[in-house]
């Protein structure tokens, strides 16, 4: 284990340097040689001594390292890690271009299927190199950073949950600091430690996250002032910014002033992104109806043993106010509303319930098959019909009855802009775990920075999260 805190940025510099572009040229040599394709000869796979043919390789090998350096700087700043993802991602098409280019210029283009197979190769291992070799430096005891931050209030508290929810990133907060020195924090669990402390061990933090609210401004200038004089470079400032759509922001500063201005971008009013988005969603719901429909028979034929019908509508509210039928595979036994009557009428624990949540935890309704299908999801599976109609959309805001949106208040405005999701990050943050208060927030937070990589990233999560059936009832 190294516990050098000077030496350890190097360290993570040089591995991750090196993995990349010895990553890299393994993925683009193992394509080559695994290929399964018939039409790319092994003749063509041999070097011969070309010096022009070795160099198509390892330039764009150079030309990505010196992109996710220089432009994206990942081996200088540490990013979450959908973000990365998508840095890795945009990178490596960009390089995979290059590529070919090169071997068309040289005459050696070999097979475009192969080359097909080199980029999903490169896009599915290069990814999971990068994850194994922070694993190792996480082992080595240098990618791990001890950190505190400074604040005691609720945008110090908000900090700490989005900072500890990226285990990529790193970031091991050790203790909050109470800012004018008057009481201590045990906010999630932590301690805390005193300006005094905090400058006296100095040394073992190496980074400091300054979490301040809105009429403490004059508290971070001087908190930035001590720092700095300590010779401390390592400060990021966590600003309470609740409400504002920042993904994608631009920022504008102002020479001599110290001003910036955010300039947000509302993307959901473009027509071009929501050409985007129902497109995505068009082609992604087709291709899950064709690859789902042997199971589409199978439950469709299980839930109808009792007698009933296999799928039932209910009437929610979509985009601009306008009601249609969801549609949901049937979890519930034939009578399911004359005994949710019954039981509001006679058990006051279950109205309060049903008031709150208008859901049950244990429902007495829910069928074998049905506990089955809710727990997996799989009973929404019919809204991709809903998404093929343009009702729904496969990523948005779950979709709520009319008496729900009392609770979305001032924010139902942004309800209403977008179409509601077979999934969302209501869904991949809790599912029925979470309290109202919180979906709406996830569902206004989704709207304001709505990007088709944020639908990409939602839907790869909800994969998990159904997986793991975690929330759902």
């Amino acid at each position: 284990m190294i516990n050098n805190p000077k030496l350890a940025p190097k360290i993570n510099k040089l591995v991750l340097v090196s993995c990349d572009f010895l990553g890299y040229l393994l993925v683009i040599s193992l394509a080559y040689y695994l290929s399964p394709l018939d039409d790319f000869s092994v003749e063509q796979l041999k070097f011969n001594g070309s010096l022009t043919r070795l160099g198509a390789f390892i330039l764009p090998a150079f030309i990505m390292v010196g992109w996710i350096w220089g432009v994206h700087r990942h081996y200088t700043y540490r990013k979450p890690f959908w973000d990365e993802l998508k840095d890795i991602y945009s990178t490596l098409f960009i390089v995979l271009l290059i590529n070919l280019a090169l071997l068309v210029f040289i005459e050696e283009t070999g097979s475009l299927n192969t080359w097909f197979y080199i980029g999903a190769m490169l896009f599915i291992c290069f990814p999971l190199f990068r994850f194994v070799c922070k694993k190792l430096l996480r082992y080595l005891g240098t990618w791990d950073m001890a950190c505190v931050i400074i604040g005691n209030a609720e945008n110090a508290k908000s900090a700490y949950r989005a900072i500890s929810s990226e285990i990529n990133l790193g970031y091991k907060i050790k203790a909050f600091i109470e800012p004018q020195g008057k009481i201590p924090v045990t906010a999630e669990k932590l301690g805390y430690i005193t300006e005094e402390e905090l400058f006296s061990h100095l040394e073992d933090y190496q980074r400091v996250f300054i979490a301040l609210e809105h009429n403490q401004s004059d508290m971070m200038e001087s908190w930035m002032r001590k720092l700095t004089k300590m010779g401390f470079r390592n400060i990021s400032v966590v600003p309470p910014v609740q409400g504002v759509s920042l993904y994608g922001a631009e920022v504008s500063h102002f020479f001599g002033y110290e001003a910036i201005i955010l300039r947000l971008h509302n993307n959901l009013a473009k027509r071009s992104s929501r050409l985007i988005k129902r497109t995505f969603d068009i082609v992604a719901a087709t291709f899950l109806l064709l690859i789902a429909s042997p199971l589409f028979c199978y439950l469709f034929f299980k839930i109808r043993q009792d007698g009933g019908k296999a799928t039932y509508s209910q009437t929610r509210i979509g985009r601009n106010g306008k009601a249609f039928h969801c549609h949901k595979f049937r979890t519930m036994v034939i009578n399911s509303g004359e005994i949710l009557r019954h039981l509001l009428a006679t058990d006051e624990n279950i109205r309060e319930e049903w008031l709150r949540d208008y859901k049950l935890k244990n429902d007495p309704r829910v069928t074998p098959i049905g506990r089955f299908l809710r727990k997996t999801s799989l009973d929404e599976l019919p809204q991709l019909w809903n998404v093929l109609k343009g009702e729904m959309s496969l990523v948005g805001p779950r979709p709520v009855i009319r008496q729900e949106l009392k609770f979305y208040k001032d924010d139902v405005t942004y309800y209403y802009m977008v179409r509601p999701g077979l999934s969302g990050l209501w869904q991949v943050s809790g599912r029925s775990d979470t309290d109202y208060s919180t979906r709406v927030y996830l569902d206004t937070w989704y709207v304001k920075n709505w990007s088709l990589w944020n639908d990409i990233t939602i839907l790869a999560k909800t994969a998990n999260v159904v997986i793991r059936g975690k929330g759902a009832y």
